[in-house]
């Protein structure tokens, strides 16, 4: 799966959680989709699946079949962001 956390609003960096759900145990976390463990798996994604600016935040992850919820919030200035997942092969 690619999640992907956009900041729409000027200042906006996004700060994204995923968790299990509903006992809300942490799976995954990040902040600039560029810091993550899998920043060259990303980048290889095809364009449709980039984050357009490196304060995104961005994950790559292999899970296994449960219920997740996302979180999206702002490290600093809030506004509107925007999550996105999709499956990759």
């Amino acid at each position: 799966m690619m999640i992907r956390g956009f900041g729409l609003d000027a200042g906006v960096d996004p700060f994204m959680l995923v968790q299990t759900y509903p006992d809300a145990t942490d799976v995954a976390s990040n902040d600039n989709w560029q810091t993550g463990p899998n920043t060259n798996d990303i980048a290889a994604l095809p364009a449709h699946l980039q984050l357009g600016k490196p304060t995104d935040a961005g994950l790559l992850l292999e899970l296994p079949v449960g219920a997740y919820t996302v979180t999206l919030s702002s490290i600093g200035a809030k506004g509107l962001g925007l999550i996105g997942v999709d499956a990759v092969d």
